[in-house]
C-alpha cells in the first residue's frame, strides 16, 4: 500500500510504524475480507473519519462544536457522539455506502480512544454541557 503513494519506493518515508495499532496494521497487510474492504475504501474511510475538512481556509475547517439547526453532523462534531452512532452517521453518507459497518465501527472507536483531537472534542462538549 505504501508503494502506491510513495512512487514505488522513490520517496522515503520516515518509519513511524513502531507503535502502529495492530488492528490497522492487519487491515493494511491482511488478506481477509475486512482487509479487502478497508483497502478498497481507504479514501472514503479516511474522509469519513477526518476531524476537519482541509479547505482553503484552515481556521474554518473544523466548524462549530454543534451544527446549525437542521444540518447534519460532520467531521469533529461526530466525535462527541457515541462511537457506534457516529459510525452509522458516517456510513449514511452516499460515498461511504461500501465501507463495511464493523470496520467503520472499530475505526471510529479506535480514533475516539487514541486521537488527542477526538478526545478534545469530547472534552469541549462536556465543558459546554456543564455551563
Amino acid at each position: 500500500m505504501i508503494n502506491i503513494c510513495c512512487a514505488s519506493g522513490d520517496i522515503e518515508v520516515e518509519d513511524n510504524f513502531a507503535n502502529f495499532p495492530v488492528q490497522i496494521e492487519k487491515l493494511f497487510t491482511g488478506d481477509s475480507s475486512d482487509a479487502d474492504n478497508f483497502q478498497s475504501n481507504i479514501r472514503q474511510l479516511n474522509s469519513a473519519l477526518a476531524l476537519a475538512s482541509m479547505g482553503a481556509r484552515i481556521y474554518h475547517a473544523a466548524g462549530p462544536l454543534h451544527p446549525p439547526t437542521g444540518k447534519a453532523l460532520s467531521y469533529g462534531q461526530l466525535y462527541i457522539m457515541d462511537t457506534k452512532q457516529a459510525a452509522e452517521e458516517r456510513r449514511s453518507v452516499a460515498p461511504n455506502k461500501n465501507c463495511d459497518r464493523s470496520i467503520m465501527n472499530s475505526l471510529s472507536k479506535l480514533l475516539a480512544e487514541m486521537n488527542a483531537f477526538a478526545k478534545s472534542y469530547k472534552c469541549f462538549h462536556y465543558d459546554v454541557a456543564q455551563c
